[in-house]
């Protein structure tokens, strides 16, 4: 254990080879750990060597300890670690990353390739027409998220779309808005999230500074939304198609 000298000593036997030692502690499982005063009294037992940690605690003390008094493992307080546990998000802390986690998020039932109602697929169609990048949410997969989000926004249906962090309303909302002059991307201003031909957003030539600002949000906005979905549940699986598929 270590280089300097202790009056602890340790003793080892097989309980086949000493039978009335183990009948006198009354030895039912194995290991097990006696700890003992000078005179051979037992002070502390521990049964079985599950909890390593125990063990080693008791052992640790017992070399170190100043008098022959030991306490019982059931009289052992719980050490107190340094490392805190980070707090949880709130829900409300939840909602907020996620509704950020793109300009345009849509919360809907399904995902756009699979849908699972037709509110959910019309509003799908309305934003891939429109030719704008937007990000979604399948309300199913979260429980908390479903309802808490239809308090949080006032809006107790499915979908929900969000511009620029503001709830712009449910299908409804869309459909008139894609009636009107310029369709979805003039009324709701969307013209910095429409995708060209190659797949990226379309950006003005002389205002190259926006673009780079654009960009830091759109990282920032996509690290943030990794970091929600990571942070969704203590183990998180991200996998291709679904569990039961």
């Amino acid at each position: 254990m270590g280089a300097r000298e202790t009056t602890s000593n340790f003793i080892s036997f097989f309980v086949e080879e000493a039978p009335k030692l183990s009948m006198k502690h009354n030895v039912t499982a194995v290991p097990t750990f006696l700890f003992c005063n000078s005179d051979g009294s037992v002070i502390a037992r521990i049964d079985g060597g599950e909890d390593v940690a125990l063990v080693t605690q008791f052992y640790s003390k017992l070399v170190n300890a100043s008098s022959t008094a030991l306490p019982s493992p059931s009289q052992q307080q719980p050490q107190q670690s340094n490392e805190q546990t980070p707090p949880q998000q709130s829900l409300e802390q939840r909602l907020q990353s996620l509704i950020t986690s793109s300009p345009i998020m849509l919360f809907m039932k399904g995902t756009p390739s699979s849908p699972r109602c037709g509110f959910s697929r019309q509003a799908v169609e309305m934003l891939t027409s429109s030719n704008v990048s937007f990000g979604t949410f399948d309300i199913l997969q979260d429980e908390e998220v479903r309802q808490g989000l239809k308090t949080y926004s006032d809006w107790p249906t499915y979908p929900q779309l969000y511009v620029r962090g503001e709830l712009v309303g449910g299908l409804d909302i869309m459909k008139e808005m894609v009636e009107e002059e310029g369709g979805l991307v003039s009324q709701l201003e969307l013209e910095d999230y429409v995708l060209q031909r190659d797949g990226g957003l379309s950006k003005s030539p002389t205002d190259e500074g926006a673009t780079t600002n654009r960009n830091d949000n759109a990282q920032e906005a996509l690290k943030t939304r990794l970091e929600t979905l990571i942070n969704r549940h203590r183990v998180m699986l991200f996998m291709k198609g679904i569990p039961s598929a």
